[in-house]
């Protein structure tokens, strides 16, 4: 019969962000989701909202951060959607479905 061996199980340390921090994030992130919005949109006047699926380019470096911040805001996760050739070694596109998808509205 073999033995199991214990193994020590170290979670990662997951940073907690303050009510502050997740605002100002999310807040940085939307302004980005318009830049891009106004970059390629059809309709570049029309304000995007808050609660609508946002699509932004950000560093790759900060995904973690905003992910925490449009989750605790919209209810839904970023998801990676650029293919790493065309946009850089730093820079990644994500989009989230938005408040009101995620919500069922």
């Amino acid at each position: 019969m073999t033995e199991l061996t214990e193994v020590p199980f170290k979670p990662r340390e997951i940073k907690e962000y303050s009510q502050e921090e997740l605002q100002e994030n999310f807040s940085t992130f939307l302004e980005l989701a318009r830049v891009y919005h106004r970059l390629t949109s059809h309709s570049p006047n029309e304000e995007l909202h808050w609660k609508d699926r946002l699509v932004a380019l950000i560093p790759k470096a900060d995904f973690l951060m905003y992910d925490r911040a449009v989750v605790h805001f919209t209810g839904g996760g970023l998801e990676d959607i650029s293919d790493g050739e065309t946009i850089s070694e730093t820079m990644i596109l994500v989009k989230t479905d938005g408040y009101w998808e995620c919500i069922g509205a």
